[in-house]
């Protein structure tokens, strides 16, 4: 979907059964160099096992029979057993493809809210929240900010689409799928 994101897990997993249980989700991207994060929240489907199957047949072929050989979440008496499934089903399959396994797959990851993070000094980090994309954008400034003295605290209704974005943030809406945020630097 080319509105949602995806992601690929064993079903049987904590994560596939919890997803089962409540389709709600969160993706955290942390890039530890920038000292910058992404969060993607929303709703999960379950992709089609066609779908799962482009993806899975485009991994390495040891990724394919670790997602066979692995019980995912699951204890293991050592790391010595993992590793002899993973023989096991190498040897079973043998230089055949590796299909995809019917308790493994993906999940289209629809965004509600989107919230980016720059760390700044003692912890006043600039965040911001986007929220209502299906019917229209808005944009909140999180506390902490980096300008105590000039923090926004907002009244209870949803303020006008990108009405707080506020130097030094660079706002660029590049297609309707992606959008860009530049932070001022870091200091």
């Amino acid at each position: 979907s080319e509105q949602a994101v995806a992601f690929y897990t064993n079903h049987d997993s904590r994560k596939g059964v919890e997803l089962a249980e409540n389709p709600q989700a969160a993706l955290c991207f942390w890039w530890d160099t920038l000292q910058r994060q992404v969060r993607v929240e929303g709703s999960v489907t379950r992709m089609s096992q066609d779908e799962a199957e482009v993806y899975f047949q485009g991994r390495p072929r040891g990724s394919q029979i670790g997602a066979w050989a692995s019980r995912q979440s699951q204890p293991v008496e050592n790391r010595a057993q993992l590793e002899d499934r993973v023989v096991a089903t190498a040897e079973q399959f043998g230089d055949e493809a590796v299909p995809i396994p019917d308790f493994w797959g993906g999940y289209w990851l629809q965004p509600q809210a989107v919230e980016f993070l720059q760390v700044r000094n003692n912890l006043l980090h600039y965040r911001l929240r986007f929220t209502g994309y299906s019917t229209g954008l808005y944009v909140y400034r999180l506390e902490p900010c980096s300008d105590v003295q000039t923090s926004h605290h907002f009244p209870c209704h949803p303020p006008s689409p990108l009405s707080l974005l506020e130097p030094p943030f660079t706002v660029a809406l590049l297609a309707p799928s992606l959008l860009l945020i530049f932070f001022p630097p870091l200091s």
